[in-house]
């Protein structure tokens, strides 16, 4: 007798980057519910290992009309992260399934990393990686170098990964200009 003919609720995790779902497991089956661990890389994987689970979280696996229409026991996906364009959410609000998010979902590392790609490249460092590999170390291998105090940084899209952006290009004295249609 599988869990869910116990009563017992399912829940898939889809896919996942981090080596273990230990921290998810241990609060989903403190709620009486069976975790169903998947590397799922495509619908038809998805659809083999979540067979009567009520949710789906998703990472990277897309979940479209194909995999709601083979998994009716779905009545939830949720999604690790902000985005939910790997979800057919029409779909999915066709059939009743509630779609959500991570509002929050990794906006300081997103920004943080973000800073250093600017760096990264205002700096010239890869330019100065191969030199010095390549034995010839001296600082006019990243030429021209250019002062970044009063450098134009665009952003496209301020939402809060973009909002957080520009907090950081701020004591650096870059000139922040955004485009958002949808921030007024």
């Amino acid at each position: 007798m599988d869990a869910a003919q116990r009563g017992r609720p399912r829940v898939a995790i889809a896919d996942y980057d981090y080596g273990d779902v230990d921290v998810e497991r241990a609060i989903i089956e403190a709620a009486g519910i069976e975790l169903v661990a998947l590397q799922a890389r495509s619908e038809d994987e998805l659809i083999a290992g979540a067979q009567g689970c009520a949710a789906i979280i998703n990472q990277y696996a897309y979940v479209g009309a194909k995999t709601l229409d083979a998994l009716p026991s779905v009545r939830h996906v949720a999604r690790y992260g902000i985005g939910v364009d790997i979800v057919d959410v029409a779909a999915a609000t066709e059939r009743g399934v509630l779609v959500t998010n991570v509002r929050d979902y990794c906006t300081e590392e997103v920004a943080d990393h973000a800073m250093a790609m600017m760096l990264t490249l205002a700096r010239r460092l890869p330019r100065y990686d191969r030199a010095t590999h390549a034995g010839d170390w001296h600082w006019q291998a990243g030429r021209p170098i250019h002062r970044l105090r009063g450098s134009v940084m665009g952003i496209v899209s301020f939402g809060r990964i973009g909002r957080a952006i520009a907090a950081r290009a701020a004591p650096f004295g870059l000139q922040v200009i955004v485009y958002d249609p949808y921030v007024g």
